[in-house]
């Protein structure tokens, strides 16, 4: 199986974290990124 991935600012994955999980839970991979650069991935498990 292939994961979307997208690319949140770590600001914007705060403030819509619920959207963050619904995506997850729907395949993507959400990379957040602080100050222009990866800091963490979140992915289902």
């Amino acid at each position: 199986m292939r994961h979307r991935k997208r690319v949140f600012s770590a600001t914007k994955a705060r403030v819509h974290f619920g959207e963050v999980l619904r995506r997850v839970e729907e395949g993507e991979v959400i990379v957040v990124e602080g100050r222009g650069r990866p800091q963490a991935v979140i992915r289902e498990t």
